[in-house]
Order: C-alpha cells, then structure tokens, then sequence
C-alpha cells in the first residue's frame, strides 16, 4: 500500500452510506479521505465534513471534480441497484482514469443490478473488488456473472457492534416501515414483486386490533416514496393513532419503538439487530424473500394474512426470542469493518 493513498469513498443510497461509514471513519483516522453523498443522505451527516449532493446537482461533474482536485489512489461504492446514480458513474470514472474501485454489497437482493445499466444486466460497472455479506451472496454475485477472484467475504460494516437497545419506557409505539412497491410497479411493470404496501398496511392494524397489542403506529415511507398521503384513507378508518414521521432518522425511530413492522427493507433487519421484535409481512410475495434475516429466524416473516395474527400473539414468545438473540450477536460481532478494510489495504 502507498503510504499515504487517499481514497475517495461514494453511495447515493441511504444503505450505502451507512455501509461506508465506518470504513470511511476508519480509513480516514490514518489517511487522506473524502466523501460524496447522494441528497437522501444529508441526515447522516450532520456536523461532518462530507459532500452531500444536492437533487438537482449534475454527478457526472461533481465526481469528475472531485477525481481531479482530490486524486484519490482508489474509489470505495456501496451501489444500489435502481439508479445509475453516483456508485456506478465514480466506478466507470475510476476504470476509465486507472484508479482502483471497491464495491461493497449491503443487502442481499439485486446483485448484477447493482453493477449494470438500469433494466440490464449487463455489468458494465464492476469494480476491481466486491465485499460480499456471507458465504450466500458471495455464491449469488458468482452466479449474476461475477469473477470469483473479485469476491470477498467481509460482512457489513454497518452491523458491526450494534447494541441491544432496552425497552422504551414512554408510551408504546409501533413502527410500520412501508416501501413504495406499487409506485414501482407503475413505473417499471417489470418490478411486479407482487407486494402492495396498501393492502399490507390495512391488514397489519387488523391484526394489531385483533391481537390487542397496544400502541400508536408510527409510519416511517421509504426515501423513494412519492405519495406520502398513500395510508391516509384507510388511517381514517382506525381508532388507533396514526401518525407519519418525515424528521425522525431510522435509528432513533426504531430505539423508541417496542414492535417493528414493514415488508423486506433492510431497516427490518437494523431493527433486529438492535434486539426490537420485527415482524416482516409479504403477502403475495411472487419471488423468492429478499430479507436475509427471515430465513436465519432473526426476524419473523409471515406470508399470508391467516398466518399474521398467530405470529403477533407469539411475538415475545421467551424461546424464540432467546434464539433471535443467538442469531443477533453472530452478525453483530463479524468485524465486517476491520475486514473491508484488509481489503482496501491490500489493493493499493
């Protein structure tokens, strides 16, 4: 490695960003660093010397700006699979200028997405090196097309050493976090996932009722979701408090609930993993369950209505919640940082 390489990390996406965080924290404690957000981002920020992209700002200028003042020696991305956002466009301005690129997985869905042309598959921006979650997504990026020399399993620097958040002692609240699957599905009928966050959300405060679990419903919409009136109408028909937060970041929305519920975000899994029951509802689910945490039993997933009372009235059952615990510490304590950072070391 050169002693002093500077490395310019890069995510558009909320997940990105949180994935690249610590790595950047830790790569610049010893190295010249800087970063570059998408808009969404800016609450992850606050007080700290990053680039945060504005909506309307140009990314092909402002990273080409940023290769050329800063010279970095290697580009770090943690790509989402929607856009040809920053991720991508840093990763083919690296290839076409003989820097280094580094591409983190934060999930386990969409894996040659992330690295192709929208609608395609044609991985046109493969970086030089991929950090895979585990064993599972490592054999998914191979299977996408993916050289195995490329690959590397290192785990997700955003879980490392998440702590166990104690139970809120205010008023109970519950968390809905939704994401905009029919929105998607109008604007691309190639997403059908089969999900429909209105039908979703009307059953899960039927159940709620039925099951007599307490609480306000807290609603947190997905950084892509247009229409944020979406649950107005049938919140009208409830006698239980509903409200939408739009200030409130993930985190500290989750430490102050005492039940998460959504569909396959990766917030469900953040939750889990801050030791809140997490319930993932997917009635309807066409493909196979995206959420990585249903099949390892850290989160409970639930794929049809009949089945999603049975599992609110076992929600705290003690045994299941000490094998959730079990199954937490494995993914909280992998060291997923220190190991991408190996990585990155090694390459220049």
């Amino acid at each position: 490695m050169k002693p002093r390489a500077k490395a310019l990390f890069v995510a558009e996406d909320v997940g990105g960003c949180k994935a690249l965080i610590p790595v950047y924290k830790s790569f610049s404690a010893n190295h010249p660093a800087r970063m570059v957000a998408g808009s969404a981002c800016r609450a992850l920020f606050k007080g700290k010397v990053v680039h945060v992209m504005r909506s309307n700002q140009d990314r092909e200028a402002l990273l080409k700006r940023e290769l050329a003042v800063f010279k970095p020696d290697l580009v770090v991305t943690c790509p989402g699979p929607w856009l040809l956002n920053l991720d991508k466009i840093a990763i083919r301005m690296a290839k076409e200028s003989g820097i280094k690129s580094v591409g983190l997985i934060d999930y386990w869905m969409n894996y040659a997405a992330r690295f192709s042309d929208v609608r395609t598959e044609n991985l046109a921006y493969v970086p030089d090196v991929i950090c895979a979650i585990d064993r599972d997504c490592a054999r998914f990026l191979r299977k996408a097309g993916i050289a195995s020399d490329r690959i590397f399993i290192t785990g997700n620097p955003n879980l490392d050493g998440r702590k166990r958040i104690k139970a809120f002692a205010g008023k109970p609240q519950i968390a809905f976090f939704s994401q905009p699957f029919s929105e998607l599905r109008r604007k691309d009928p190639g997403l059908a996932s089969g999900l429909d966050e209105k039908i979703v959300f009307k059953d899960v405060l039927d159940a709620l009722d039925a099951a007599g679990v307490a609480g306000d419903v807290v609603i947190k919409h997905h950084p892509r979701t247009v229409d944020a009136k979406i649950f107005n109408a049938i919140a009208k028909g409830s006698k239980r408090k509903i409200t939408v937060d739009t200030k409130t970041s993930s985190d500290a929305l989750i430490a102050k609930c005492d039940l998460v519920i959504g569909m396959n975000s990766m917030v469900l899994f953040e939750a889990a993993l801050a030791g809140k029951p997490v319930l993932s509802y997917q009635p309807g689910l066409k493909n196979k369950d995206p959420l990585r945490s249903n099949r390892t039993g850290l989160t409970i997933p639930v794929y049809a209505k009949k089945n999603l009372l049975p599992a609110l009235e076992a929600i705290n059952d003690r045994d299941k919640t000490k094998k959730r615990e079990a199954v937490r510490r494995r993914f909280v304590d992998a060291g997923a940082t220190k190991k991408v950072m190996n990585v990155i070391l090694n390459i220049v």
